[in-house]
């Protein structure tokens, strides 16, 4: 069985503590899809929950504008911050 994923979107809600609504929207980037594509995803470890583990090391960019080959990695990582609207408003 293949498997196709072209995007993968989520919208998470909450209430600030002002008591105001916030919504926030995110999508896998095309990194992520790239190595679920490839297999690459190792299966996550109970010990570490948020991070991502891979099969083989993938060459990933740091904060510090290097570059440094990796295995593992914070899930968000793979998520980009996409903007959330309601149907009412125009695209």
């Amino acid at each position: 069985m293949r498997h196709l994923i072209s995007a993968v979107k989520t919208e998470i809600f909450s209430v600030t503590e002002e008591g105001q609504s916030q919504f926030e929207s995110f999508q896998v980037s095309d990194q992520a899809i790239k190595l679920h594509a490839k297999q690459l995803y190792a299966q996550p470890s109970d010990a570490e929950p948020n991070q991502i583990r891979t099969k083989e090391k993938v060459l990933m960019h740091t904060k510090q504008g290097g570059r440094e080959d990796r295995d593992k990695m914070d899930t968000d990582i793979v998520l980009t911050r996409v903007r959330a609207c309601s149907s009412s408003q125009k695209r």
